[in-house]
């Protein structure tokens, strides 16, 4: 754990659950740097007391460092610190024989030291940390108080409630700013006071032992301090960085008016201790954000009875997240990627700077409280700014719609009435790169949970399946009864007899046309549909969601975050079952399609979700837990469908199946086979990138499962290869 960052005058008054829980562990690991600088001192003043016990204080202090190097505590948590511990302890050991001390130095130079770290930090933060709760409960109270006042309280009444709010919070400022100030110095001590410790003494000793000539004339000891030295040199202008940072930010706050911490600081006179109404005008919202965060009040039913509750709220990637004190992560209160979502001001139960959040397609609003008039304004901005990005830019370049922008502000600057109609959901011009997206900051790519229908391929994959019928059809008269598979796949056709009756009675002589019914698997009338499920090489699976992946190689050890994030996404949008879909491999595509109920007497074909091409296949990787769990690697561009048209990078499908395994092996096989039909040179493009293709597929399954290929799945799988039909 790394210690806390120099918290600025922001950060203490925002007081976000983030800064909280970070707060919170450190103050465990301060604890425990206490506890061993104190057990650190008790060790050193038993040296100095007790000359004639020399020898075993000297042992006692040895084994106690040895001990905190040994078990990667957080008081040395560096491993060149654990190193010159193992070495100090070393020298320790050697001098259990020497009972040379200057206890006065010893006490001067080095306990002194520890005991003001003790004094000083650590016997502060208990009672610093019981301050800033309390400052923290009335900050909160007053905080509520406020909030509640009606819309036409007497002025004397809101005064006074908006003095306590600011008093309140610029106490809790204050103590937040000695505590925290305070753990970053126990951070950094858990740095010096080894280091100290190790220089000191050893200096000490190398003055005042005239008996330990022998042991510190051969050169070991200098270069063992000069280490120790340049360590020490660096954490403690490190720690007096932190020192001096939180000083000047606990004296800036001190100093800060109360106009600061109030709410509504126009209300506030020149004099702190006084307060009165203002002719000063409020600021002006920002209406140029795309993310925004902050403290809201949210109207929520608890046990039937509706209340407002504190939540700190995040606009991100197009998602309005929301947590609540203690939570260790966010959740996704709205989704405003969705269709007809806005945000507008409204009145709810007597309160002030309420705004709503509305779908009208989901049925679901949302009504947040802010703490002032502009802050309920950025946050309508923000969102409209948000659905606005999303609904608009796809359709629009960058530059035509940043002119557009730059035009509306020229055009009002005082109103957020804006003159285009194309951009009555933007205000102001949106500072944001449009051509950027930071997956990994943001950590919260765009999702989709469906694919919609791709009726202009289903003559290519007609043709394709009656290509397949015929050859099965010939295979069945051709390969001997035992050939399984070749029966499997010849059950899966659909014999059309009345196309036959309708030829015998077209016929001019009365007769069967049997010139197109011979044994060679002509397929234009005998085989009209086939059964996709029934062939051996589709498989069912079940389609969970598709992602936008950051990059064109994404790291192996992060695909278990993909599956973990589209499952979470799915659980809280509160969508139906996943989509029930096949997986069909022919000779030079993997086609997606999408399984409907049928009877014996009337079959429907499927409809055709995705087609992908081998060239396009980058991996297949299995959850490591879960095998059941599956992502298909795609390159982008998917020219077939809408949404990955302009995706150059990599797109992740994830599907849920029960032969996983199957389906990458069979996927593998057939790319082998038309590996081994590119022969010409015009091919040679195609074939490398099949044999990098090849290679990373194979990677991610040894990656994803050490065992070796089963021979019946692999059997399966090249001889389904050997069925499936050419791509026209």
């Amino acid at each position: 754990m790394t210690g806390l960052e120099v918290l600025t005058i922001d950060d203490v008054v925002t007081d976000s659950p983030h800064t909280n829980l970070l707060a919170s562990v450190i103050s465990e690991n301060a604890n425990t740097v206490g506890e061993c600088v104190k057990q650190l001192r008790d060790g050193l003043q038993a040296v100095s007391r007790c000359e004639e016990h020399l020898s075993l204080a000297y042992k006692e202090l040895s084994a106690l460092l040895r001990a905190f190097a040994n078990q990667e505590s957080t008081f040395c948590p560096d491993e060149e610190i654990r190193q010159l511990g193992f070495q100090f302890s070393s020298i320790l050991d050697e001098l259990g024989s020497m009972h040379q001390c200057h206890s006065n130095e010893l006490q001067d130079g080095l306990i002194y030291k520890l005991q003001n770290f003790i004094s000083d930090v650590f016997e502060k933060l208990s009672s610093e940390s019981l301050e800033v709760e309390t400052c923290r409960k009335l900050s909160r109270q007053a905080f509520q108080n406020y909030m509640r006042l009606p819309k036409r309280c007497p002025s004397k009444v809101r005064q006074s409630s908006v003095l306590e709010v600011t008093s309140t919070r610029r106490k809790f400022a204050c103590a937040a700013s000695r505590y925290y100030g305070h753990l970053n110095e126990a951070e950094q001590i858990r740095y010096l006071a080894p280091l100290i410790s190790i220089r000191t003494f050893i200096t000490q000793k190398k003055n005042h032992v005239q008996t330990a000539h022998d042991l510190f004339s051969q050169g070991i000891v200098d270069s063992f301090v000069a280490v120790a030295e340049e360590s020490l040199h660096k954490y403690e202008s490190s720690f007096n960085n932190v020192k001096r940072k939180s000083l000047a930010n606990i004296g800036s706050i001190e100093h800060k008016s109360l106009s600061y911490f109030c709410p509504e600081p126009w209300i506030l006179n020149a004099t702190p201790n006084q307060a009165c109404i203002s002719k000063t005008c409020p600021r002006e919202p920002n209406r140029r954000l795309l993310t925004k965060s902050g403290s809201l009040l949210m109207r929520t039913r608890v046990n039937l009875i509706w209340r407002w509750l504190e939540v700190y709220c995040l606009i991100q990637n197009g998602n309005f997240m929301y947590q609540q004190r203690g939570d260790i992560a966010s959740s996704l209160l709205f989704d405003l990627n969705q269709k007809g979502v806005y945000a507008e001001a409204t009145d709810a139960d007597d309160r002030r700077h309420v705004f709503l959040i509305a779908s009208p397609t989901e049925r679901k609003t949302i009504l947040l409280q802010a703490e002032s008039e502009t802050e309920r304004d950025e946050w309508i901005s923000t969102i409209m700014n948000v659905i606005f990005h999303t609904n608009h830019t796809d359709d629009m370049p960058v530059e035509e719609y940043s002119r557009t922008l730059h035009h509306t502000e020229k055009t009002d600057t005082t109103t957020p009435q804006v003159a285009d109609e194309n951009l009555r959901d933007c205000a102001n011009p949106v500072e944001h790169d449009l051509t950027y997206i930071d997956w990994f900051s943001n950590h919260l790519p765009q999702i989709h949970f469906d694919l919609n229908p791709i009726p202009e391929l289903s003559i290519l994959l007609d043709t394709e399946l009656q290509v397949f019928c015929e050859e099965n059809v010939e295979k069945q008269y051709n390969n001997p009864p035992y050939a399984t598979n070749n029966d499997n796949n010849s059950e899966a056709i659909i014999h059309d007899t009345n196309s036959v009756d309708t030829d015998e009675n077209n016929h001019p002589n009365g007769k069967a046309n049997n010139a197109s019914h011979t044994t060679t698997g002509s397929c234009s009338n005998p085989c009209k549909f086939v059964y996709v499920d029934k062939l051996s090489n589709s498989f069912p699976c079940h389609f969970l969601g598709v992602v936008e992946l950051p990059m064109d190689h994404f790291p192996q050890d992060q695909f278990n975050d993909i599956f973990t994030y589209v499952l979470s996404c799915r659980s809280a949008s509160e969508l139906p079952s996943p989509i029930s879909c096949r997986i069909l491999i022919t000779k030079n595509n993997v086609w997606i399609l999408a399984t409907k109920e049928h009877d014996s007497e009337q079959y429907q074909k499927p409809d055709i979700l995705l087609k992908i091409p081998f060239h396009a296949i980058r991996s297949w990787h299995n959850h490591p837990d879960n095998p059941k769990l599956g992502c298909l690697v795609v390159q982008g561009r998917l020219n077939d469908v809408m949404k990955f048209v302009n995706s150059n990078g990599c797109i992740g499908f994830t599907f849920e199946s029960d032969v996983s395994q199957m389906i990458i092996e069979c996927i593998l096989a057939a790319e082998f086979n038309r590996l081994d039909t590119l022969q010409d040179e015009k091919d040679q493009s195609e074939r490398n990138i099949l044999t990098s293709n090849i290679a990373q597929i194979s990677n991610s399954m040894f990656c994803d499962n050490n065992e070796a290929l089963h021979p019946p799945i692999q059997e399966v799988c090249l001889h389904t290869s050997e069925e499936i039909i050419p791509d026209e």
